[in-house]
């Protein structure tokens, strides 16, 4: 595939990146703490979710339901973030995002209703979508080559590594306070990092804004009247859903029909944890360089529904099936970072609008994904999840594979 990643538009408001920049680990530190809170944010609510519930005189299934409705608002942010970000300036937004997520989460710790709390994570997700695809689109923008496949690999590690570390550390904080102790622990640390990337953090470089300002269809316009974009956006929701859909009803088989305690639940999730976040680092190594990005992503991504398969339907002993979804999120990680990498070498807009776009497709196709594996386990249980998803992936590796 041709590296397009030069053909930005005016309109978008950004310039085309530098020749080649080596990929330096200390000129990325500035990157990582706003990725690593993007991602503490969706693990904060996760371990006090009862809590909250018994604390605000709600029930646990409404609380559960203020996840899903941050998700749905950063998706829908997203899509206004990105071009936003190409316009006028990738700090600037990143910087605004922090600040709206610090707020946020001083809301939620201060939250005496359910009313509050939703609204907090309204506002939340409206701040989360500013940093994470924007983070990404940085990056694209900044690096080219081999250079960006390193940067993507460490940029996706550093947001996994919040899922690994993000209980513990929350509960530690609650343990000392309370739940409401540690949103002000989130806030604290989104504030350190407002202060860093406002000192700290580059920005690219952006051509000079028109008179003009275009509307949304005209800036994701040069983006979709590519076929190869398109295919790609296609194979990330598939994926999304053939991926990220059975992880989410991992713990309740791990119990179910594993007879697991929560405790051996979190250990073999932070099993998957650390699987996701070797893949994410291993995609950036330079045993990579021979072989075409393409390759790779069609390879793991047609892989990772028969690991469900493994993993659902057939009867393993318990310790092979917690190797086996670790083995899985690690191809997983490397399916993710191929994928980023292709479209950022693919786009023909924005780097942020490309990026953020993505973002929000995802967590779309994550909604999808929960949806209908939900369903297919009330008709078939869960040796149906295995069968089903590998057509998912398998069409996510079909349809990239059959790009020009």
């Amino acid at each position: 595939m041709a590296d397009n990643s030069q053909a930005v538009t005016a309109d978008a408001g950004v310039a085309s990146p530098p020749a080649d920049v080596e990929f330096q680990i200390s000129r990325f530190l500035p990157l990582c703490l706003p990725l690593f809170l993007a991602g503490l944010w969706g693990q904060a609510f996760v371990p006090f979710v009862a809590t909250i519930a018994s604390d605000l005189g709600t029930t646990v299934a409404l609380v559960g339901q203020v996840s899903t409705m941050s998700l749905i608002t950063m998706g829908i942010g997203s899509i206004f973030s990105g071009p936003l970000a190409d316009r006028y300036g990738f700090r600037p937004c990143i910087v605004i995002g922090l600040g709206i997520g610090c707020l946020a989460a001083l809301l939620f710790a201060g939250a005496q209703s359910y009313a509050m709390l939703l609204g907090a994570a309204l506002v939340g997700g409206v701040g989360i979508s500013m940093i994470h695809g924007v983070v990404f689109g940085l990056v694209a923008t900044t690096y080219t080559g081999e250079s960006r496949r390193r940067a993507f690999s460490v940029t996706q590690a550093t947001n996994t590594s919040a899922g690994i570390l993000g209980a513990p550390l929350l509960t530690a904080v609650a343990a000392l306070t309370y739940w409401r102790g540690s949103f002000v622990f989130v806030a604290l640390m989104l504030a350190l990092a407002l202060v860093v990337a406002t000192r700290r953090l580059p920005d690219a470089p952006r051509a000079a804004a028109t008179v003009t300002r275009p509307s949304l269809k005209a800036i994701y316009q040069p983006i979709f009247a590519s076929a190869l974009m398109r295919r790609l956006y296609l194979a990330a929701v598939l994926r999304a859903v053939g991926f990220a859909g059975p992880m989410i009803y991992l713990g309740a088989f791990y119990e179910n029909e594993h007879g697991l305690t929560v405790q051996q639940i979190g250990f073999a999730l932070t099993a998957s944890g650390i699987g996701i976040f070797a893949g994410n680092l291993a995609a950036g190594g330079r045993w990579l360089d021979r072989w075409p990005l393409a390759s790779v992503y069609v390879l793991t991504t047609g892989v990772l529904g028969f690991c469900w398969f493994f993993i659902y339907t057939l009867q393993a002993p318990t310790l092979a099936v917690v190797a086996i979804v670790a083995l899985t999120t690690f191809i997983g990680g490397l399916s993710f970072t191929s994928h980023t990498s292709l479209l950022a070498s693919a786009t023909t807009g924005g780097a942020a609008t490309t990026m953020t776009f993505l973002t929000s497709i995802i967590g779309f196709g994550i909604a999808l994904g929960v949806a209908l594996n939900g369903a297919i386990l009330s008709l078939g249980g869960y040796p149906a999840i295995g069968l089903a998803m590998p057509f998912f992936t398998l069409g996510a590796a079909f349809i990239v594979w059959r790009a020009p």
